[in-house]
């Protein structure tokens, strides 16, 4: 499977690069698991379905936010807690940045 080729979007300021597919829902447990790598390149492993790895370069991770600041954030999912960085990146990501706040 070919990796998605990144696209350049402009709006306003900043440029900010964006995968031609869209980012794959994932709980924190998933990636801590099933995957190698880090931010900007996964794999994520599918072999206990029989299926071949998926190659990620942006992931969609959602939970309740436990803290947030300074462009990183505390969120808890299903399967537990985990940190964000670089939320000055995600599009309309920092309104919904409030301790309690289900949607991120």
């Amino acid at each position: 499977m070919a990796a998605p080729t990144d696209s350049l979007s402009v709006s306003g300021p900043t440029a900010v690069r964006l995968p031609r597919s869209p980012p794959l829902k994932v709980l924190a447990e998933q990636l801590r698991r099933d995957a190698e790598g880090g931010p900007g390149s996964w794999r994520l492993s599918r072999a206990a379905a029989g299926r071949e790895p998926l190659e990620l370069t942006a992931v969609w991770m959602q939970g309740t936010v436990v803290e947030a600041g300074g462009g990183e954030a505390r969120l808890r999912d299903p399967s537990g807690s985990f940190s964000v960085r670089g939320l000055e990146r995600v599009p309309r990501g920092r309104p919904c940045l409030v301790p309690g706040n289900s949607r991120i």
